[in-house]
């Protein structure tokens, strides 16, 4: 007899611990819900934290499980879409796999910093890329204090919940690097141009020159050395609305501006103007 007791007792146990473990808390509710784990939680916190938000019945049973099944120390920090439909096993090899909640965002081209910063809400303007110079060499001929400006690779991207500015900043830039193949990079050099210099132009134009007219216009100076279009863009002289005289008096003190301005043979304003219309018309 007291065998019998032994046995059904265990046979109970034994039943009790697989409906835990495989039958969840609801079959039919659609309800979803974030569950955060913090970084330095272990299984037990978890446990206690899952049974407040109604996924698990009991916390005991979860930490006996994790730590049978040899994963008690793998369950990785995140925020996670859960529900009571999900059993034990299903939680736990979610927060195993890491399998955290995402967001899809897509950054169309042509988006400034700016467009950028809206979409994401976030803020981008105290990054510099001296800061990401040792890990991406595509980086090395930028200007150490200069801002991302045109390095956030315009794409479709799936961001972890939560995920800072730093970390979106870095996929961006790590899908930048894939982006500019080695065929790209030597096509670079072997124009005598820098990375630094065609994409701080390609930003200018975007934030700068509004219709595809213009563009065109401003594309017979897109390989200037970077410091003179930033000056012909800031007083606009190739979108037929030219600076006052003054403007282009302080443009003329500037010597590299200065002696560009007289190897392309222009003596004045107007010779600008017909000199950059002429390209445009050979497009």
């Amino acid at each position: 007899m007291k065998k019998v007791l032994i046995l059904l007792l265990i046979i109970f146990v034994a039943g009790f611990y697989i409906e835990m473990i495989y039958v969840p808390i609801s079959f039919s509710t659609k309800k979803e819900i974030i569950f955060n784990i913090k970084k330095g939680e272990g299984s037990s916190e978890i446990a206690l934290n899952l049974v407040e938000e109604g996924l698990i019945k009991w916390a005991p049973i979860f930490r006996l499980y994790v730590v049978t099944v040899g994963i008690s120390g793998r369950l990785q920090a995140g925020t996670y879409l859960l529900s009571p439909q999900m059993n034990m096993v299903k939680i736990s090899e979610k927060m195993v796999k890491g399998d955290i909640m995402k967001t899809k965002v897509t950054i169309p081209e042509g988006f400034t910093l700016s467009q950028i910063e809206e979409e994401l809400n976030l803020d981008f303007k105290n990054k510099i890329l001296g800061s990401y110079k040792k890990d991406y060499d595509f980086l090395a001929d930028a200007s150490n204090g200069a801002g991302l400006e045109g390095y956030l690779f315009p794409d479709t991207y799936w961001f972890s919940y939560g995920v800072n500015e730093e970390d979106i900043a870095r996929v961006m830039l790590d899908n930048f690097s894939q982006k500019l193949t080695h065929s790209l990079r030597q096509d670079i050099k072997n124009q005598n141009k820098t990375i630094f210099g065609i994409i701080t132009m390609a930003s200018l134009l975007e934030k700068e020159v509004k219709t595809m007219q213009d563009k065109k216009i401003v594309s017979g100076i897109y390989y200037m050395p970077v410091k003179i279009a930033e000056s012909l863009i800031k007083f606009k002289p190739l979108l037929y609305d030219f600076p006052t005289e003054e403007q282009w008096q302080e443009t003329l003190k500037d010597p590299e501006m200065s002696n560009e301005i007289k190897k392309r043979g222009i003596n004045s304003k107007d010779d600008m103007r017909r000199q950059f219309t002429a390209e445009e018309v050979k497009e």
